[in-house]
C-alpha cells in the first residue's frame, strides 16, 4: 500500500499535472477550425483545469500538506463574489455562458497553482517557456514564408490571431527564461537558456508589439535589479551616490515613451481616444460600473455622444468600433466600477509589497509585473491562453498567512468548486457542439434557444451569418435589430437602416444611419445612405446639406466605393442646380 502511495504521489500524479498543463497551453485553435472552435476550446480548457485542480487537491491530501490561507486568497474570494454579484445584479442583460466559463477558468487555475508545491510550480513555468519557444518557432516559420499568418494584415502572429497577444505570451516566457538564466549555476544550462532567450527576443521583435516590448523590458529590468549580480550592485551604488545616472535613466525613460508613442502614432492616438471616452463611461457609473462584459454594447453610445458634441474633432480619423478599451484596468473601472478596481489593486499590492520573501521570490514577481504592464496597453484577458497567465503568476507569489486550515475542513469546498467546473464545462461543450451542428445544417432555432444565444455576440453573429438569410423577413429583421441594439456598430446600423428603407420606413432608416454616422464620422457610407433617403423623400434642402458634407468629407483612405459615392452625389447636386432638370433617380 505504501509503495502504491509513493507511485501515485511521485510518478502518476506529477506526470498527469505536466500533461494537463501542456494540453492547457497548446494552441488547439490551429487544429480546430470549426465555427464555434473558441467556445468549445474554452469549455474544454475549463474541464482540463478542473481535472488539474482535482489532482493538486489529491496530492495535497496524500502528502498531508498543510494548507495556509493568505490575505491574497481572502481578497481574491471577495473579488470573485463581487464580480458574480455585479454580473447578475448590475449587468442589464443576462450573463452568457462564455463569460461564466472565463471566470471559472481563472478561479480554477488560481486554485490549482496555489496549492502546488514549489517543484510543481516550476514545472508549470517550464511548460510556459516550452510553449513560448513553440510560438517563437511559429513566428520564425512565418518570417521564412513556411507558415501562413492567421491575420490578413499582420505577417507574424504565431498561433494567435493577433500579434499583440503573441507578444504578450512571448514577453512573459522571455521574462521567465531570463529568471532561469540569472539563477542558473551550471554553464551548460546557461548556454541552452541563452539560445532560447535569443530565439524569444527575435520573435518578440517580429511581433511588432509595443506593449510586448515594453512589458518585457520592464519585467527583465525588475529581475536584474533584484538579482545578486555584482554589476547590478555597483549600478545601485552609483544611483544612490550620484545625481547624473538618475538624470540619464530618466532621459532614457522619457525618450522611450516618445519612441513608443511615435512608432505607431495613429494607433496610439486611437487608444488615447478610447481611454478618453472610457472616462466618460466611468463618470456615469463610478461605483459599480456598467456590469461585466458590457463594454462592447455601451461604448458606441458614448462615442456617438462625443462626436455629436464635437463633430469636427480630429479623433474622428482614429475612431473605430473597439470591442475592448485596450487597457484591462480601464476595463475593470468601466465594467466593475471603483469597488472592483480597488479590490483588484489591493490584491496586486499584497503580492508586490510582501517583504518576507526570498530574493528568488522577489524576482518571480517580474512574471506578474510583465503581464500587468502589457495589460495596461492591450487586452490579454480576452484570449484564454493569455488569460490563464494572470491567475497562474498571481498564485506563484507568496503572501501573508492568515490562518492554517486542516485539509478535511477545506477539501469539501475545494472539491465542490472543482466538480462545479467539470459539470459546467461538460454541459457547455455539449451545448456548443449542438449549436455548431445548428449552424452547419442551417436549422432554425426555437424562441427559447434564440433568447439564450443572443446575449453572446459571437453566437448571434454566427446565427445571422449561417441561418439568418433563410428565415422569413420579419425574423431576419429581428435578428439584425437585436444585434444592433445589443452591440451597436456603424456597419450593423447601416445594414438595419437599409432594411427599413426597403420596408418604406424612412424615419427608422434615418435614425439608424444618423446613429452610424455619429459613431464613426470618418465613414462616408452612413452619410451616403442618408443622402439616398432624402433623395427618395424629395427633401432638397437636406440633400444639399448632406451632399456638401459628403463631397468635402475626409476619410482615412479613399477607395473605389467612396469615389463612386462622391461622383454620384456630385452628379445629383449638379442636376439640382441646373435649370429645368428633373431629379435623377439612383441607378441600380
Amino acid at each position: 500500500m505504501k509503495e502504491l502511495h509513493q507511485v501515485f504521489s511521485r510518478q502518476i500524479f506529477p506526470f498527469l499535472q505536466v500533461f494537463l498543463l501542456l494540453i492547457l497551453f497548446l494552441p488547439f485553435n490551429l487544429v480546430s477550425q470549426n465555427i464555434l472552435s473558441d467556445h468549445i476550446i474554452i469549455s474544454f480548457s475549463v474541464f482540463i483545469v478542473a481535472c488539474l485542480a482535482a489532482i493538486s487537491i489529491f496530492m495535497v491530501t496524500i502528502n498531508k500538506q498543510i494548507l495556509q490561507v493568505t490575505i491574497t486568497d481572502i481578497l481574491a474570494a471577495y473579488y470573485f463574489v463581487y464580480i458574480l454579484l455585479n454580473a447578475y445584479v448590475i449587468r442589464p442583460i443576462p450573463v452568457p455562458d462564455i463569460l461564466k466559463l472565463r471566470y471559472l477558468l481563472v478561479v480554477l487555475i488560481y486554485l490549482s497553482v496555489r496549492i502546488m508545491t514549489n517543484k510543481e510550480k516550476n514545472r508549470g513555468l517550464t511548460i510556459i517557456i516550452v510553449i513560448g519557444i513553440l510560438e517563437a518557432i511559429f513566428i520564425m516559420l512565418q518570417a521564412c514564408g513556411l507558415l501562413e499568418s492567421r491575420h490578413l494584415l499582420f505577417k507574424f502572429t504565431g498561433s494567435f490571431f493577433n500579434p499583440g497577444l503573441a507578444g504578450c505570451f512571448i514577453a512573459c516566457s522571455l521574462c521567465i527564461l531570463i529568471y532561469y538564466l540569472v539563477t542558473a549555476l551550471q554553464p551548460l544550462n546557461k548556454l541552452f537558456i541563452s539560445a532560447g532567450t535569443i530565439l524569444l527576443s527575435c520573435a518578440l521583435i517580429l511581433t511588432n508589439s509595443r506593449a510586448g516590448w515594453l512589458a518585457a523590458i520592464i519585467g527583465i529590468s525588475y529581475i536584474l535589479w533584484h538579482s545578486d549580480n555584482k554589476l547590478i550592485r555597483q549600478v545601485k551604488l552609483h544611483l544612490r551616490n550620484s545625481f547624473i545616472p538618475k538624470i540619464i535613466i530618466i532621459s532614457i525613460i522619457l525618450s522611450g515613451m516618445m519612441f513608443f508613442y511615435q512608432y505607431k502614432k495613429s494607433s496610439a492616438d486611437g487608444r488615447l481616444f478610447i481611454w478618453k471616452v472610457c472616462l466618460e463611461m466611468i463618470e456615469d457609473k463610478p461605483l459599480t460600473g456598467h456590469g461585466p462584459g458590457t463594454f462592447r454594447s455601451k461604448f458606441p453610445h458614448y462615442q456617438a455622444a462625443f462626436f455629436t458634441k464635437k463633430p469636427n474633432s480630429d479623433y474622428a480619423f482614429v475612431a473605430g468600433n473597439p470591442s475592448t478599451p485596450f487597457n484591462e484596468y480601464l476595463s475593470v473601472l468601466v465594467t466593475q466600477g471603483l469597488v472592483g478596481f480597488t479590490l483588484l489593486i489591493i490584491i496586486l499590492l499584497t503580492l508586490f509589497m510582501n517583504r518576507d520573501i526570498t530574493r528568488k521570490q522577489k524576482m518571480k514577481q517580474a512574471f506578474l509585473l510583465t503581464f500587468c504592464i502589457f495589460a495596461f496597453f492591450s487586452y490579454p484577458m480576452e484570449h484564454y491562453r493569455t488569460l490563464i497567465l494572470f491567475p497562474f503568476f498571481a498564485a506563484l507569489l507568496p503572501s501573508k498567512y492568515i490562518v492554517t486550515i486542516h485539509n478535511q475542513k477545506i477539501n469539501f469546498i475545494l472539491f465542490s468548486i472543482v466538480f462545479s467546473g467539470m459539470y459546467f464545462s461538460v454541459k457547455a461543450i455539449n451545448e456548443f457542439s449542438k449549436l455548431e451542428q445548428t449552424y452547419k445544417l442551417q436549422h432554425r432555432m426555437t424562441t427559447v434557444e434564440y433568447e439564450k444565444i443572443k446575449y453572446d455576440i459571437d453566437l448571434l453573429e454566427n446565427y445571422y451569418t449561417f441561418v439568418g438569410y433563410k428565415l422569413p423577413d420579419a425574423e431576419e429583421l429581428k435578428i439584425v435589430e437585436d444585434y444592433v441594439n445589443l452591440y451597436p456598430s456603424s456597419i450593423g446600423l447601416c445594414e438595419l437602416g437599409k432594411k427599413y428603407k426597403v420596408k418604406n420606413n424612412p424615419n427608422k432608416a434615418r435614425e439608424y444611419f444618423t446613429f452610424a454616422s455619429n459613431i464613426n464620422p470618418s465613414l462616408i457610407t452612413p452619410y451616403y445612405e442618408l443622402f439616398l433617403v432624402y433623395q427618395e423623400e424629395g427633401n432638397i434642402n437636406e440633400m444639399k446639406e448632406i451632399g456638401k458634407k459628403i463631397l468635402h468629407h475626409k476619410i482615412k483612405e479613399e477607395s473605389t466605393t467612396s469615389l463612386k459615392m462622391k461622383a454620384y452625389v456630385k452628379k445629383i447636386l449638379h442636376n439640382l442646380q441646373a435649370p429645368k432638370k428633373v431629379l435623377i433617380n439612383k441607378k441600380n
